[in-house]
């Protein structure tokens, strides 16, 4: 395959944009409705396991959206990679601490449950495209690093995994050492994703609106539905100030302006 080939999409991008951002409308549906049924059923189970498929696939028809390139790359660093991390993370208890997966809830492979790398490439691509829109790709490791205060405690709290003794401190109840490592892992991610992306982001639009709703969804969900405002105080400061460059980014981006947005015979085109 030619290199020009990676570097156009593989469709239409503002189809493949249109068909992103429904995507993303029904994993927030999914995530809504969450909170809202009943924690010891399947259900959340299935919600969970439709709202990451959802947003996986928005980050890929995103990804697919800039260029062929940017979809291998998702696939490859954080999909694949993600799972590797995973993997030697349940078998070694490194970079993330000593945890297990609750057995029954979800279909796995060695031992890693498929949707687990999927949230990475949800997480993953939004936080480097965020962090290329301020010129500093690493900064969605920080971004990656805030997400998982929110993640670990919910999914300990609706035991779909669990912590075995950790060397050193907690924060709501899981391990230092897990933060540690996810800003660890984030930054080999968002290096290499930049390394192999390499070409501007046309369209951030997309990737912007998931980390709003990770933002604001976290903070209520822990705050209001499940009873944890510590998670909601130490996850919301942290992406918070994660995001903050990132929000003062987009402000400040504006669309170049054009010469003659009417042609000159007075007649739109």
């Amino acid at each position: 395959m030619s290199n020009l080939r990676l570097m156009e999409p593989p469709g239409e991008p503002v189809h493949l944009r249109a068909l992103s951002f429904f995507a993303v409308l029904f994993g927030v549906v999914a995530q809504i409705l969450y909170p809202l049924v009943d924690s010891d059923g399947r259900m959340r189970v299935y919600l969970t396991i439709f709202s990451v498929c959802a947003l996986f696939a928005a980050a890929c028809l995103h990804a697919a959206s800039e260029s062929l390139l940017a979809l291998v790359s998702v696939l490859a660093i954080c999909v694949l990679f993600g799972f590797v991390m995973e993997l030697i993370g349940h078998n070694f208890g490194l970079p993330f601490g000593n945890y297990d997966y609750v057995g029954g809830t979800w279909l796995q492979i060695a031992g890693v449950p498929i949707v687990v790398p999927l949230a990475w490439a949800l997480v993953g691509w939004p936080a480097f495209v965020a962090g290329r829109l301020v010129g500093q790709p690493l900064l969605g490791a920080g971004i990656l690093a805030a997400w998982d205060l929110f993640l670990d405690p919910q999914m300990v709290m609706d035991k779909r995994w669990v912590w075995a003794d950790t060397f050193g401190p907690s924060l709501n109840g899981i391990p230092l050492l897990n933060t540690f490592g996810w800003v660890v892992v984030g930054l080999i991610m968002m290096k290499m994703l930049d390394v192999a992306v390499n070409h501007t982001i046309d369209y951030e639009g997309i990737p912007l609106l998931v980390l709003a709703w990770v933002w604001f969804s976290s903070i209520v969900g822990h705050l209001v539905f499940f009873g944890k405002p510590a998670v909601a105080f130490t996850g919301g400061l942290a992406l918070s100030l994660a995001l903050a460059p990132v929000v003062l980014a987009a402000m400040n981006t504006r669309p170049p302006a054009t010469s003659s947005p009417i042609p000159p015979d007075g007649r739109r085109r």
